[in-house]
């Protein structure tokens, strides 16, 4: 049973940091990206002049999706970092509730005095008996009524 409740122990704290993890990698990282301004000139010329724009557009282009391209990668590590973080908290609760049940079982092992070979359902507040949605309804189940209430 210890080694249950520390290895519930343990997940609860791995899926916490992996909680970390993804919040840091949704809103704690900036990736950047500087481009650079090729700036206006003009030259005696005007071929000179016409193939300085045509440079110049194009590192403006190459400018603009670099900005673009880092844009989608923030975007990018902010979407990756809330699924990474979800998980993180789907992890940190599911050994939160197997540590909860363990305790349970704990508990109603204790109310039955130690002896594990008593069942659950016969100490008080231990396993409910019946369903509670058949409206006191038995099902009988032997291989010849097909799931049929007899």
């Amino acid at each position: 049973m210890k080694a249950l409740k520390s290895n519930c122990i343990f997940g609860i704290v791995i899926g916490l940091l992996i909680v970390a993890a993804g919040l840091y990698l949704a809103f704690g990282f900036s990736g950047s990206y500087i481009g650079n301004d090729s700036g206006t000139a003009e030259f005696g010329a005007d071929f000179y002049t016409y193939q300085y724009r045509a440079t110049r557009n194009a590192a403006t282009n190459v400018e603009n999706l670099g900005l673009f391209t880092r844009d989608v990668a923030q975007f990018g590590f902010r979407a990756g970092g809330l699924v990474v973080a979800g998980l993180g908290l789907a992890i940190s609760c599911l050994f939160a509730v197997k540590l909860e049940e363990a305790k349970h079982r704990e508990e109603l092992a204790a109310r039955a005095g130690g002896n594990p070979g008593v069942p659950a359902y016969s100490v008080p507040g231990g396993i409910p008996q019946g369903n509670p949605c058949d409206n006191g309804m038995a099902f009988q189940q032997n291989p010849t009524d097909f799931g049929q209430n007899v």
